[in-house]
């Protein structure tokens, strides 16, 4: 499900992002030259989408969030 995730997050990411895995579960996402305001509402989308995504395990919805 990990790879499934930063798959997702490399396809919307820009060129110039970095995604760094930070432990377990966790990811830190660098935006270079990215306003704070900018950066909130780039962050949604990402959020918005790695929830929307249909993830499966034996065929049966596994919800998948982000904070």
């Amino acid at each position: 499900m990990l790879t499934t995730v930063v798959n997702n997050l490399n396809e919307k990411m820009r060129e110039s992002d970095i995604l760094c895995r930070y432990g377990g579960e966790e990811f830190v996402l660098i935006l270079p030259e990215t306003a704070a305001r900018d950066a909130v509402l780039v962050l949604d989308k990402l959020r918005a989408n790695i929830e929307s995504c249909a993830f499966r395990y034996k065929e049966t919805p596994v919800p998948v969030t982000a904070s």
